[in-house]
């Protein structure tokens, strides 16, 4: 794969360098409009490949961080790398967690859930997002994506634009209760135990 988006770079040079010195008379423009999407696709291949090949192997993208509490809720904004957010005994409240591209790891299994409704959205733009929690929790997840896969718990979909939602038993009838709000660009989404 490095080969075919190092040989569409080049050629596109070598096209750039040919035009400006006269030897041919090409519409770059036109060239890089009608194939540029080309260049995605070998991109986004490339992540796939190489996720999955060395997913792991750099721990120094890796960060185990500390959730920003701002006003009583929790505000993380990043913009590229892994994160693992842990909230085990600690008090879990709204807020917003914001990644642009990467892989964000929260566990929320042992969390304390603060008293009320409270809503925490997820959102990224490529990359994965994990959440481990328990259906004893009094939790309700709505994970959508525009493309890739969502799973929560059993329930799972995925493709274009899939969407999965889900309550716990205990939801309804909780003085405490946490509502996942999650939305995924390209990638996947799961919530398991």
């Amino acid at each position: 794969m490095n080969i075919v988006v190092g040989l569409i770079l080049l050629l596109l040079g070598l096209l750039f360098l040919l035009n400006n010195i006269n030897v041919v008379d090409v519409d770059i423009l036109e060239i890089i409009r009608t194939y540029w999407p080309l260049l995605l696709i070998a991109l986004g291949i490339e992540v796939i490949r190489v996720s999955r090949k060395v997913r792991g192997k750099f721990r120094w993208l890796k960060e185990e961080a500390e959730p920003e509490v701002e006003g009583g809720e929790i505000r993380i904004s990043r913009k590229l790398g892994s994160y693992d957010f842990d909230f085990k005994g600690k008090e879990l409240g709204s807020g917003k967690i914001e990644l642009a591209l990467g892989e964000v790891k929260i566990d929320i299994q042992d969390a304390i859930i603060r008293e009320g409704n409270n809503i925490l959205k997820i959102s990224s733009k490529m990359g994965s997002v994990k959440i481990k929690a328990s259906k004893k929790q009094p939790l309700m997840v709505k994970a959508r994506a525009v493309m890739g896969e969502v799973k929560i718990f059993e329930n799972r979909e995925s493709g274009l634009s899939p969407e999965v939602e889900y309550k716990s038993d205990t939801f309804e009838t909780s003085p405490s209760k946490l509502t996942l709000v999650i939305r995924q660009l390209m990638g996947e989404v799961i919530v398991s135990d």
